[in-house]
């Protein structure tokens, strides 16, 4: 009853199948998620360079009015 056993045909039960589909749409959810979190992370640390190589004081704020961005030469200039 493994793998290798090819001699025989096996009659897949509907609740077998739907089950395998299940865990199949799963497995391509989470390799999905995988791939889009570290194009997420690739392109947050290009931008991250981007912003840190400008020669002019440079800041990002959000939504919220919150810092989350700056580069050097704000550093510099703020002191901080």
């Amino acid at each position: 009853m493994g793998f290798d056993d090819n001699q025989s045909t096996r009659k897949w039960l509907a609740e077998d199948v739907k089950t395998l589909r299940m865990l199949a749409e799963m497995i391509a959810l989470y390799w999905t998620r995988c791939q889009v979190e570290n194009s997420l992370r690739e392109s947050e640390q290009r931008l991250a360079s981007i912003i840190d190589f400008l020669p002019d004081a440079t800041f990002a704020i959000d939504n919220e009015g919150r810092v989350i961005i700056w580069n050097r030469a704000m550093e510099e200039m703020s002191g901080i």
